[in-house]
Parts: structure tokens; sequence; C-alpha cells
């Protein structure tokens, strides 16, 4: 039998992220995030009563078996006053509408995902003010973060935020790739010099909050500014370097574009030391054929739905999937594994190559009655399995809009879990654990 009647391993959480008044119904089953502490860093002096009005729920399409997910940001009337406020407009009636209202529009974004760290942008605007704001969820000691966004002289921000739980268990970082403002190229001999990389880390270091903490550096900035270097030679590979993804594994840092490379630091590293210190990176070629199979210009949306690169336990994992072919059954899904090669250099392994075909001729992938598509938008899981979008190619008005998800076990070439997703328009899915549900209230009915 297939395993689409088993509990599923994991959702798929929408990327974007509704705020609304707790007087909003909500249209699909819903859950309290669990949040004993709530800490603002930097926020000035209305960014502690902002955060303690920050209400976390999970959205589930109560469909089974859809997979689908979604976040939303209740925001009490306190919450509302406070952001008015750090608006200007605090001498003003309180707005009534959020979200995409006339009045008030807010809206999250989220960057990352996994079984205990949840990373987010929040954005408020009134009339012509805006004000935006970093959040993070630590599910583990279920606390919310909140820090104002970049520094005013960040001019681009070139990969998405990566939260990191220390070591030590002192708390969570939240490491951010971007570009200075104030730096000016000269010539392509300056750019090639590493002391001149005008790529920076911003690293916002979190600690659990204490009662005399809720009220201590308002207006401190959290923001630490750490300057790249690289070794001799490779400062000119990232001159236009932006990725599609970033992650961290076993203290190190990874953001990665699918078409050209990886750059690589050691987060410990990144967290250390003073600002605007030196942080040792290195450049990760792709595995062999990846760079040649795509150009520079290669389409950023197209990358990801064909690649992805994240940890599986205890490996680094890349995945590749032909976007061309006469045929689609005969194009190949390749999986590699990154190993350290004594310590000095970085070397790829190929693990596993399989044909589509093999994967619409699966038991588990014909009892589901599973689409014999192209697979896209692959996921590593954390614990090897390999997580494929099946877009659906809909015959008649009749048929159902929502796409196709295979959790395929590579090692034994078998379908783990199969199921569906509703409102899938990104092509790098934020697949979160099913563990992470622990952390979550009982779930209220619709339109509560």
């Amino acid at each position: 039998m297939a395993a689409a009647n088993r509990p599923p391993p994991c959702a798929v959480l929408l990327r974007g992220v509704d705020v609304e008044r707790p007087s909003d119904a909500l249209p699909h089953a819903w859950g309290t995030i669990r949040c004993r502490t709530r800490k603002s860093y930097g926020c000035g002096q209305h960014g502690q009563k902002l955060v303690e009005g920050l209400t976390l729920h999970l959205r589930i399409v109560d469909d089974h078996p859809n997979l689908t997910y979604s976040l939303c940001i209740r925001l009490s009337d306190e919450a509302l006053r406070a952001i008015q406020s750090e608006l200007g407009h605090g001498d003003k009636p309180l707005v009534q509408a959020v979200s995409g209202g006339r009045e008030m529009y807010a809206r999250g974004l989220v960057f990352h995902a996994d079984e205990s760290l949840v990373a987010l942008s929040l954005v408020f605007r009134l009339r012509e003010d805006e004000s935006a704001y970093h959040l993070v969820y630590d599910a583990a000691g279920e606390s919310l973060s909140m820090a104002p966004d970049l520094p005013p002289d960040i001019s681009s921000v070139t990969g998405p935020p990566i939260p990191v739980r220390r070591r030590d268990g002192g708390g969570v970082d939240l490491v951010v790739m971007a570009k200075l403002l104030e730096v000016v190229v000269k010539s392509p001999e300056q750019r090639r010099r590493p002391l001149d990389d005008d790529g920076v880390l911003c690293v916002w270091h979190m600690a659990p909050p204490s009662p005399a903490d809720l009220s201590s550096s308002c207006g401190i900035d959290p923001w630490q500014i750490k300057n790249r270097r690289f070794q001799q030679g490779e400062g000119d590979k990232e001159d236009y370097f932006f990725a599609h993804d970033a992650f961290s594994f076993d203290g190190h840092g990874f953001w990665v574009n699918l078409a050209e490379g990886v750059l690589h630091c050691d987060m410990r590293a990144a967290a250390a030391g003073e600002h605007r210190s030196a942080v040792d990176f290195d450049f990760i070629t792709l595995p062999p054929g990846s760079e040649s199979e795509f150009g520079y210009d290669m389409d950023l949306g197209l990358a990801s739905m064909f690649r992805t690169m994240g940890s599986a336990g205890d490996s680094v994992k890349y995945v590749s999937i032909d976007h061309f072919g006469a045929v689609i059954g005969d194009r190949m899904v390749t999986v590699w594994t990154l190993h350290l090669d004594r310590g000095h250099s970085w070397r790829w392994n190929r693990d596993d190559q399989f044909s589509v075909r093999s994967l619409w001729e699966l038991e588990g992938f014909k009892e589901a009655r599973l689409p014999e598509n192209l697979p896209k938008c692959p996921v590593v899981m954390p614990g090897g399995a390999l997580w494929f979008l099946l877009p659906n190619k809909r015959k008649t008005l009749a048929d159902s809009m929502d796409d196709h998800v295979c959790i395929l076990d590579v090692g034994s070439m078998s379908v783990l879990w199969s199921g569906r997703v509703s409102g899938f328009h990104s092509n790098a899915p934020a697949v979160l654990p099913s563990s992470f549900i622990k952390s979550i209230d009982p779930l209220v009915p619709s339109g509560s």
C-alpha cells in the first residue's frame, strides 16, 4: 500500500504571512504557536510593546492529505498603538484595518523554517511611513525575538537570513549576507583584492531574555557588521554573487547559488570577534558538470525549480534534476554529498542517480495515483529523504487545482509519503517538519 494514509512527516509552509486584528475571523482551522517569552532588540521605545502584542498562529488546510500550512500574526490593540507611535502617528485614532487595508499595510515573509527555528520579516506601512523588522521564533525555548531592519548603510541583501543555534546553548544568531552602500569599486583590479570586497555579514546575537532585559537595550543597534575576507584569487568569484538559498550545518554557513557555486564560512568565527572584524570565506564549486549545464544568465527561479542544496543528518547534499531532454521519463535525478577532504578542501561524491521513469514505476507511486510529470522544487529532508513537487495538469475545469507531493527514500527507492499542496507559488518551498507541530496549542475550528 502507498504511504498516503500515514501521518504526514512534514508540512508545506507558504512564504507569505498575513497580519490581522484579533477580531478578524480565520478561514481555516488554526492553532496558536506557544510563546512563553518575547524580546525586542534595539527596536526603540515602542519595540517591546510591539513584540509583546504579536501572537503567531499556524493555519492548516483541513483537507487530508493536503500538506498546506501558513503563518498568521495577530496584532493586539497595544501592539497596533506601538507601531502607530513608531511611525509617527501615535496621536491619531487607532486604525481598524491591517494586512492590505487602506489604513495600514502589514505583511510578513518566511525566510527559513526547520524543526525548531522560523525566521521571517515583518513590514508595516502607514501612509508614506514604513518600519521593517526581523523575527525569529525558537520552538525549543518557545520564545519570539525581534530586531529592526538592517542598518541604513546596507545597500542590498544577497542571500536569505540564516538562524543559527549557538553550541553553548546561549541563544540564536541571525546571519544575513549583504553589501555595503558606501563602497565604490573603481576598477576590475581593485575588485579582485580581498580587502576591497564590499560584501559583509550582518550578525544579530539573541540571548535568552530575562525580566531585567525586557526594558534594556531599547535604542542599541543589535546588528554587528563583519567584513568578508577571501583567500587570494577567490574574491572575484563573488563579484555579483546572489544566493538562492542559505543554511547552516555543524557550525558552517553555506550561501548557495545553484548556477555558480557556494560561499562558505565558519559560523563560530562569524559570531565571535568585534564589530568590523574579518571573517574568512572560501568558494566551493558545484558538482562536476553543474556549472556548464546552465549559463550565468540562468533564471533564478529556474535554478531553484530543478536544484537544491541542504543538510541531511550528518551530511550536506546537492540534488539536480535534468531540466532538458525530449523524453521526460529519461531525464535524470542526481544526488551528491559534500565532504571536507583531509580538512583542507571540499570534495563532491555522487551517491545516487535515477531516471524520472524509475520514479513513476515505483509501486507506491502508482498506488498513490501520482501524476507522471517531471518532479520539481526538490528539498532535502532532515533524515535524507527527498521531497518533490509534481505539478498538476488539469484536464477539465472540475479537476483539482492542487499540486502533488512525493517524499522519496532514495536508498530503498520507495515512496515514504504522498499528499497535496494548495496555493503553492514559490520555487523554493519552506518544508516544515511535523515535529514543529508540538509547539502548537490545540486547534480551533475555522471562523473563530
